[in-house]
Order: structure tokens, then sequence, then C-alpha cells
């Protein structure tokens, strides 16, 4: 225990600030106070409204003066006895009186715990017959802080030690202080979840496994548990040693602004700063090596963001939502995860450096990118991952590319050309939908040439091989007629999405099966248009195609010409 111990010469009010243990100090004047307490609490001293302090007690207090007493225990703790040079004081509400006497003035406090309230929680008792609680019941006033008990009596009267906290056991409590008993040994990671009240989190100095640093959760172990929703703190500095932020560790603390990261962290872990709003750009230490899952997730007030040579991982929607307008991404990070900055509205730069090999999907939606150019290592762009950037005006994509995800730069409608290089094996459903400008130009879209497994066609991009198929048809063609290329077996799906000028397509027998190729076309044409397919074979040669579902799905959202497939031998009814 910690003691504390005063010696008050003279004033009218005294206030001696909380401390768990006091022993009183002596002074050798004849006529003099000493005051001393054990627990957490005050003890106030005055006369007739003046202040009573060390200095002047001997000068303004006369033997045989009456003066007055007040012993204020902390919350969650009460005032058992109080002596006065060893006879016990008589009082009422935590005050009293005494007479002074000659020689030393010896007041002793003891301020003691109050018994927890075992019924405000929930508890189950688990197989080793231990205690986990699983909710704390609000009660009218609630105690600040709410002590975790060290053990609880079951209905048989069977004492349990209480050894961990389950998850969301203070959510949507207006709780604002915790104090974890000594005896708890481990705590779900979303114990203190939905807490929005929660200003601090204390921990029993006789706990082995956890401590606090500015109301701030740690285990000894090196983790960075929980800080608290409502905490006071805008910067804080993770403690040194410090190996790794937990899962949800800053989530919702909206007033953090910034942090200061120690080397030494390895892993930053999932939601860990989730909704973190006022979160500026921290520095990561060079020993950072995984950040998780949502971890900087709608944290809006981030904007450069330079992360780490040696970090390896970084979890799907780590920034999704974010404010950051700039990142620089390190060579030691092979794959960006699917939706790491998904809407990051106001990301307009990113440097890329080589070592990336695969872009996850959506990992750009709606960015506000500029410029793309890809590095050499990477092989992989996966579907939609710069679908909707409506500001990328320029992209080169590197040869050693392997594949070109579905919908990639999909609606992405400042891109005037793409440049398909020789090295690409693979690409997904129509990767080029709704760029407005793309194809308005010969030779806007063009495959490398040596490539073995594409071609361009007047702007058309055609698949090689067994399964020759129409993969995109470029959006900024002037056409109002096409005719697909003889040989062609396959309609890819969303080859002719969002297309507006072509009205009149003509489809060689060589096409087995058309797959939504023509869904959603002229949507955005201010008046509704119509479509006109002919088809180059008769009607029963029609009916074998696979349009792959129920009659309509293969161009739903686009109205034929009265309904029909014109073929050799006449309109066939298709609705």
């Amino acid at each position: 225990m910690k003691h504390s111990s005063l010696l008050l010469l003279f004033s009218s009010f005294f206030l001696v600030s909380c401390g768990e243990a006091g022993v009183s100090s002596s002074y050798e004047e004849d006529f003099s106070l000493s005051l001393s307490f054990i627990g957490e609490g005050t003890l106030s001293l005055y006369q007739d409204g003046n202040t009573i302090t060390e200095e002047n007690f001997s000068e303004l207090v006369e033997v045989g003066d009456s003066l007055t007493l007040i012993a204020t225990p902390a919350s969650r703790y009460e005032l058992t006895s109080l002596t006065f040079n060893e006879v016990p004081l008589a009082g009422k509400n935590n005050q009293f009186l005494f007479t002074a006497v000659e020689g030393i003035n010896a007041i002793e406090a003891t301020f003691s715990l109050v018994a927890e309230d075992v019924d405000e929680f929930t508890y189950e008792v688990l197989e080793d017959g231990t205690i986990e609680i699983t909710s704390y019941l609000e009660p009218a006033h609630v105690p600040n802080p709410v002590f975790i008990p060290d053990s609880i009596k079951d209905k048989e009267g069977e004492e349990h030690m209480v050894s961990s906290l389950g998850p969301n056991v203070f959510q949507n409590s207006s709780v604002k202080g915790v104090r974890i008993g000594k005896n708890v040994s481990s705590i779900d990671e979303n114990t203190f979840n939905g807490a929005m009240s929660l200003e601090t989190i204390e921990v029993s100095e006789e706990n082995p496994y956890f401590e606090s640093d500015n109301g701030i959760l740690y285990s000894l172990a090196g983790e960075l548990i929980r800080m608290p929703i409502s905490s006071s703190l805008k910067n804080y500095s993770v403690q040194e040693g410090t190996i790794r932020i937990n899962n949800r560790a800053f989530e919702d603390c909206s007033r953090l602004e910034t942090i200061t990261l120690p080397e030494g962290l390895l892993s930053i872990g999932n939601a860990s700063f989730y909704d973190a709003r006022s979160l500026k750009s921290p520095i990561f230490p060079s020993t950072l090596k995984s950040i998780g899952e949502e971890a900087f997730r709608n944290a809006d007030s981030l904007t450069s963001l330079t992360l780490n040579e040696g970090l390896e991982t970084l979890g799907t929607r780590v920034f999704y939502a974010s404010g950051v307008e700039e990142v620089h991404l390190p060579s030691t990070l092979t794959t960006l995860p699917q939706w790491a900055f998904y809407t990051c509205d106001s990301l307009h730069t990113v440097v890329f450096e080589e070592g990336l090999k695969t872009i996850g999907k959506e990992a750009f939606f709606r960015s506000d990118i500029k410029t793309l150019e890809t590095p050499l290592s990477l092989e992989t762009i996966e579907d939609n991952a710069f679908s909707r950037c409506m500001s990328l005006t320029s992209v080169i994509l590197n040869e050693g590319l392997l594949s070109l995800g579905g919908s990639a730069f999909s609606a992405s409608a400042s891109i005037p050309s793409i440049t398909i290089p020789k090295s690409v094996k693979h690409i997904g459903m129509n990767p080029f939908s709704g760029l407005v400008k793309l194809g308005y130009q010969e030779g806007s879209l063009k495959v490398e040439e040596g490539n073995p497994y594409f071609e361009v066609v007047d702007n058309v991009l055609y698949s090689l091989g067994d399964n020759p198929t129409l993969i995109s048809y470029s959006y900024g063609k002037v056409d109002t007629t096409y005719h697909i290329k003889e040989g062609t077996k396959t309609l890819g799906r969303d080859a002719f999405l969002y297309v507006g000028n072509v009205l009149e397509i003509h489809i060689p027998r060589s096409v087995t099966s058309i797959h939504e190729a023509f869904c959603s076309m002229y949507t955005e044409l201010t008046t509704p248009e119509t479509l006109t397919l002919i088809y180059e074979g008769t009607k029963a040669e029609w009916l074998e195609i696979d349009l792959h579902g129920e009659l309509g799905e293969w161009h739903s959202g686009t109205n034929l010409t009265n309904g029909q497939v014109q073929c050799m031998d006449g309109p066939l009814s298709v609705e």
C-alpha cells in the first residue's frame, strides 16, 4: 500500500489528496497536528470559516479551540474508523468535532473498499470452477468505478474466483470507470464494446496479468488492450515494450488526435482504430509487420500515409472510407487486400514500390486517384479494383501483368486509352465498361503485339483460343451498327454494358452462348432506345444458343425492337 501523511499547523480548511495508505510524520513542536489515513479519501479541517494549514496551526489554534473535520471517502470506499489521539471520534455525515489539546493532535482515519454488489453482474461458472462475468446490470446510481470482484458466491454459497470478462459486458451502459480485480486473467476483445461513457480502466495492483496507463488497459505480455471510448486523452504515446495493439483497442475513440507508436511494435489488430475519426496520420515503426482488417476504417482525419518498409500484411478494408489523400506502399507488401482503400474519396496519389504482386478486389473503388502506373512486379488486378475512379486519366499497365479482373476499371469515365500488355493471360468480365472516352479514337484500346491470348479489332476486345469471346465493346465507339467477328463463340457478360451508340448488332452463326452480354444498354441516354439484334442463322439455330438462364436475362434492362431477334427465316419473339 501507498502511504500519505501530513502535519498541519493552522488553517480553516485542509485537504489531503487521495492516496491508498498514510503514515504520519511528526514535528518537534509541542503544539502541532498530525493527520494520517489508510485507503482512498480526503480529510478536510477548518475553524470559523478559515482554512487550517500546517504553517499556521500553532499560530491560529489555541488549546481548547473547537475544530471541525470532514472525512470524505473516495468512490467505492467508506470511512471505517476515525480517531483523535487514539480515541474514536463520533460524528454525523462524515463531519466530526474535536477540541485542540496540548502537544500533538493526532488524527488517524481508515477508508475501506465497499464490498462489491455481485448482484450487479451476470456470470457463468467455467469448467475450471472460475467465473466469467457476462454482463453488467446497471443500477439506478452507477458507482464510479465499477469494481470487478475478486470472487463471487454462487446460490449454494460456494465461492468462485472471477477469472475472466466476456464480450459486451458493458455495452450500452453509462459506466464511466471500471476497476479490474486481482484474479482476472482473461479479458475478451469485445468486453468494452459500446461502453460509450467509459473514461478510465483501472487495475488492481495485485493483478499479475494486466496494468493501466492513463486509464488505458494493457496486458503484462506487451499488448495494448483497450483505450476507453470516452477517454479525455487527445495525444497518447503507446508504452515502450508494447508488441501488439489488440483488436478494437481504439475503436470509437473519437477524441484521439495523435498516437506515437514505439519501435518493437509488431502488429496492429482488427478494427483497432475503427471510427477514430480525429486521428491524424501516425508514423509506423520499422518493426511493424501487420495491420489487421478494418484497422483504420472511417478514420476521417488521416491524410498522408507512409507504410513502413518491413510491413508484410494488410487486412481487408484496412483504410476503408478513411480520409487518406496520399499513400506510399512499401516494397515488402506483396498483396494489397480487397477493399483496402474502398471509397477513399480524397485519395489522389498512390506510390507503388516494386514487390507488389496483387491488387485486390475493389481495392481503390471510387477513389480520386488521377494516374496509375503499376509496378513491374504486379501480376494480378482483381475485380473492380479501380472501378468508379472518375478522376483517373492515365493508366499504364506493366509488362508482367498476368490477370486483369472483371470490371477492373468499370465506370472510370475519364480514361481515354488502355493498352493491355502482351503478358496478360486472363481477362475477366468486361473490365472497361462505362469508359465513355474509350474507343472514340482509333487505337485507344489495344493489345501489345505478341499477346497470344487476346486481340483488339476496331476498339473491341476479343479473346482467342478454343472459345473466342467478345469481352468488351468500347463505350466511345460512334458506330450505330456493329458486326460481331466471325468465329466468335461466346458473347461475354456485360460486353455491351452502358453502350449507347450502337443500335443494330449482327450476331454470327458461330455464337453458341450469350452471357448477359446485352444487359443495361442505353442507361445514360435521356431518351430510351431499343436494340435491333440480327442473327445470321435460323430460328431453330437461335434456340440452340445457351442464354444462361431464363429467356430475357441475357438482355435485361435493354429493350429489343418489337421484343424480337431477327433471324434469317423470320423474327423470333423472346419476351
